[in-house]
């Protein structure tokens, strides 16, 4: 479901859309891309890219990774780890760090060492919350996270960052509304796919640069009436909800381009209202693929 909601919003809008992966975008350009933790450690201070995906990380080794003081982008993936090493503290150059696949339970030292950050991406871990101390990361741009073992808690600052423009939060049930979620209003992005999300809060007034709204295979029956105060919003997703009907207000979303219904329980008279209402929109339902 991952991969689809991101082909959805990468084929709509070309300007979101990268012939590189996040990965090779972050960092110095064209710089060497270091796949070895022992080789990477004997040049240290070459070293600005290190990929240790699909390898098993020896602990020894791993607890060295803080002297790679250059090291910006760091990619782990099904390592078979369960603790970032104390050393990986001492990073405070890193921009791009993404962990897959990997049952790490939690952060060992606070966002305040890591003020450079601007990509996060947490998936398959068992990390339970983001803390106060991510208000540090004040160029952070991109969060995702994914099918996280527990209660995910986010922090309400987050809506303090001034440069996040995506948010991406999947399999992973939040503790609460996401209510502050809205309230950042350099948002262009969120997705809320399998959250536990049973309603929307009634302040889209602060999130007024919101381009792309996915909220799939979720609870939430209703969509509020202000929706129209999403002026920007291009795409809107509530594909697998239990929404049954759309307010008419949906109608003064003058940038709107895609709309995607299917699997909802709307019915097909409304369906033919909502095309009415919104003509020259690509809509998906279940009446039409």
């Amino acid at each position: 479901m991952r991969i689809q909601i991101f082909l959805l919003i990468f084929s709509i809008g070309s300007h979101l859309c990268f012939s590189q992966a996040p990965f090779d975008i972050y960092g110095p350009f064209n710089s060497e891309v270091f796949k070895d933790l022992k080789s990477a450690l004997k040049a240290s201070h070459q070293v600005y890219k290190l990929d240790l995906s699909y390898q098993t990380i020896d602990s020894k080794i791993f607890n060295k990774i803080g002297s790679l003081k250059n090291l910006m982008n760091l990619q782990l993936n099904s390592n078979n780890i369960q603790t970032l090493p104390e050393s990986f503290c001492e990073l405070s150059n890193i921009v791009y760090f993404s962990s897959l696949n990997n049952s790490i339970q939690q952060w060992p030292c606070s966002f305040f060492n890591f003020p450079n950050l601007q990509y996060l991406e947490i998936g398959n871990s068992k990390i339970d919350s983001i803390p106060n101390s991510i208000l540090a990361c004040q160029y952070l741009k991109i969060i995702k996270l994914y099918s996280n073992a527990d209660t995910l808690k986010i922090s309400k600052n987050i809506k303090y960052l001034k440069k996040l423009s995506d948010i991406a939060i999947e399999n992973s049930v939040l503790d609460s509304c996401p209510n502050f979620l809205f309230k950042n209003p350099n948002i262009k992005t969120l997705v809320l796919n399998k959250t536990n999300t049973w309603h929307l809060p009634e302040t889209f007034h602060s999130a007024e640069n919101l381009e792309v709204l996915a909220i799939e295979n979720n609870p939430i029956q209703f969509i509020p009436w202000n929706i129209y105060q999403l002026k920007k919003l291009r795409i809107l997703s509530l594909r697998n909800t239990k929404i049954s009907k759309l307010p008419d207000s949906i109608s003064e979303l003058k940038n709107l381009e895609y709309l995607d219904i299917r699997g909802t329980s709307i019915t097909k008279e409304e369906i033919e209202i909502i095309e009415a209402l919104l003509y020259g929109v690509k809509i998906k339902s279940d009446f039409n693929q």
